[in-house]
């Protein structure tokens, strides 16, 4: 029979497996091959892509041809998939390659001298929708001069199945409840004509499963938890068809005995119904990746804080029974990160969400997912803005940081400071809580509390953030200007214009003292300025109209930029005086930035006199006849940035998509004269 070699305390004839009694063929087409050391395994089948634990047993242990056990340090595995049915291990170790996978020495545990846990490595796959077979190999070094350990008789390969998709993953100990089945790309094995059946068969054990489906079909075994055991077939009558690839499952009732014991869930064919006993011609052709989980569902008694900022980052604290280390959690679909786990209670902290509620809660055990009968939860739109302050009397604007949640479903559209009314979003600054609504008997077009100024060419730089340019002096490129209608000037040496009667659309404010007003009728002369205000349905002008105006429907734009002709500039005395065609300086204009030629920077007027303005810097160029420009800065105070999805008056009432944040600390804005 050849030379004999000493395995262990054992002898053979070299080239032979203890146990086998015909002689290893070697040939040409692939690695020498021999069977040294008979090793068992603790499932002879496994699912594609591994990731499962399988317990390998040497008989006598695992030792070379020098009778040396070998440590846990020099124990290499690798799965060879077998050519033939008669393929056996090689007898030295393989150069890794597509159908030579070595199991990585974090996933080999040895346990004792005779037994290791090995974790199938993902590469070992089937060859497209068939089961495949592997050997299982152990060597004691990684060069091909290696001879093999202990390795699986050519009878006994490691079958891959198919992985199933097997959707929840977990469920109620009771049972009852209904699972989908998905069979892998390129797989359909419930189409038509096909006879299938399902078992679920006890994880064993539970906190690391060495078993798997069984390669035939198994016999019913009573769930018990102790053992653990347990093997259950689904009814071949209450299996629902969706698909050839995918059908639906109801859990069996009587799994619940099992406490917290897992099930893999196997898919045999060719199965005549739902047969009680084993049968080895109907063959496992998939099977479950991890276990199907069961245990007691988890109960929500509280939730608090009922609501915070869509932005999101606040913690929740989440009140009730059956929680778990390694659950999960839920809030309208988005996944929470959970801490401080405890039966009765945890944390979670809220994910960003755009405004709206209140939404519903979900916990996911091994019990199944339990969710709240009602909403718990509601965002309010919030936002942080950086920097929270502006100078007022520095020319350019100051760039802000607005950062919320939703901003990518919002339409910043024409917000150059032109339009600041329109119906697209905004950022504003606003004096209190903004409140679009028109007020009863107020003039159409008017907020009940409007922005005090915009925050202009926005730019979405995320969903959760926003960039828009503040010119705290008023000096931005694009005035923004209101329009009113219905007024009247009757008499050509009117220097007033007023609301009729019962006018709703013709109304004025004191802030539109010291403002331009235009009319697109002819008799307003250019350069007319209000000088005075009373009440809200009376404003004197500062050149009498040209041409009476009667029309009903004429439309006065008040505001924009204000051009002034300057009929002196003094450098001795900070002043300027302007012409008679662009009227007087007005009290009103105490506090507007001044630009022109002669006029340094920053400069504004500190009082006015007898229609003559003081300035605040001293003019480098006496002059007559220079242009001056005079915008308004935003007075000095605090103000809440309000982000609007819709910038119209009363949109709070007539757009049902109407969004604005909400005044927190975060949304607090200062304008300061530094």
């Amino acid at each position: 029979m050849g030379i004999l070699r000493t395995i262990g305390r054992r002898s053979a004839p070299a080239g032979l497996a203890l146990g086998v009694t015909a002689a290893a063929v070697l040939t040409a087409a692939g690695p020498a091959q021999a069977a040294t050391i008979a090793a068992t395994l603790s499932t002879s089948a496994g699912p594609s892509g591994g990731g499962n634990t399988v317990t390998v047993t040497a008989t006598g242990g695992f030792v070379d041809s020098s009778v040396r056990r070998v440590a846990g340090t020099n124990l290499y595995v690798q799965f060879q998939r077998k050519a033939t049915n008669a393929s056996t291990c090689a007898v030295t170790y393989q150069t890794p390659a597509s159908d030579v996978i070595n199991v990585p020495a974090a996933g080999v545990t040895v346990l004792t001298d005779d037994t290791a846990n090995i974790v199938v490595p993902a590469g070992v796959v089937t060859t497209g929708s068939a089961t495949t077979n592997y050997n299982v190999c152990t060597y004691t070094q990684t060069t091909t001069s290696t001879e093999a350990l202990a390795a699986t008789a050519a009878g006994t390969p490691y079958q891959v199945v198919p992985r199933l998709s097997v959707s929840p993953q977990s469920g109620p100990a009771v049972g009852g409840n209904t699972i989908s089945i998905t069979a892998p790309a390129g797989m359909t094995p419930f189409g038509a004509g096909s006879t299938y059946g399902v078992q679920f068969q006890a994880a064993a054990p539970t906190a690391t499963p060495v078993n798997y489906c069984s390669p035939t079909w198994a016999a019913t075994v009573t769930v018990v938890p102790a053992t653990p055991a347990g093997v259950v077939a689904v009814a071949a009558n209450t299996i629902g068809f969706v698909s050839s690839s995918k059908i639906v499952v109801p859990v069996p009732a009587n799994i619940g005995a099992s406490g917290s014991l897992g099930f893999h869930v196997c898919l045999y064919n060719n199965v005549p119904g739902t047969p009680a006993n084993a049968d080895a011609t109907i063959d496992l052709i998939a099977g479950s990746g991890a276990p199907y989980t069961v245990g007691t569902p988890a109960a929500i008694t509280s939730v608090s804080p009922s609501a915070g900022p869509a932005k999101g980052g606040n913690t929740l604290t989440v009140v009730g029974t059956g929680f778990v280390a390694g659950m999960t959690a839920t809030l309208d679909g988005a996944p929470l990160t959970l801490s401080n786990i405890t039966s009765t209670q945890f944390n979670a902290v809220v994910p960003p969400h755009t405004a709206g509620g209140p939404f519903k809660l979900s916990v996911t055990t091994t019990g199944g997912t339990t969710t709240t009968p009602t909403g718990v939860y509601s965002y309010s739109y919030g936002i942080d803005v950086e920097p929270n302050t502006a100078p007022n009397n520095k020319a350019g604007r100051t760039w802000i940081s607005v950062q919320g949640v939703g901003f990518r479903g919002l339409q910043f559209t024409g917000t150059t400071g032109a339009a600041p009314n329109n119906t697209g979003a905004h950022v504003y600054l606003v004096r209190g809580a903004y409140d679009p609504k028109t007020a009863a008997g107020a003039a159409a077009g008017t907020k009940t509390n409007a922005q005090t100024a915009e925050c202009v060419d926005v730019i979405v730089v995320a969903d959760t953030e926003v960039v828009c340019g503040l010119y705290a002096s008023g000096d931005q490129p694009t005035q923004a200007s209101r329009t009113i209608t219905g007024c009247t000037a009757v008499a050509l040496s009117a220097t007033s214009i007023t609301a009729p009667t019962g006018s709703s659309t013709c109304s004025f404010s004191p802030s539109d003292v010291g403002m331009t007003i235009t009319a697109d009728v002819a008799g307003v002369p250019t350069n007319t300025v209000i000088t005075a205000v009373t009440g809200t349905t009376s404003a004197t002008i500062s050149k009498a109209i040209t041409t009476a105006i009667v029309a009903t429907t004429p439309v006065f734009t008040i505001g924009g930029a204000r051009a002034v002709t300057a009929a002196t500039v003094s450098t001795s005395l900070n002043t300027v005086s302007s012409t008679a065609t662009t009227g007087p300086f007005v009290s009103t204009d105490v506090g507007r930035r001044v630009t022109g030629t002669g006029i340094p920077a920053n400069t504004f007027i500190t009082a006015v006199a007898s229609g003559v303005a003081t300035l605040s810097n001293t003019p480098t160029t006496a002059g007559t006849n220079v242009v001056l420009t005079l915008t308004t800065p935003i007075p000095v105070g605090t103000y809440t940035v309000t982000v609007v999805s819709n910038g119209a008056a009363n949109a709070s009432t007539t757009d049902t998509a109407y969004s604005q944040s909400i005044i927190s600390s975060g949304s607090t804005f200062t304008v300061a004269d530094f």
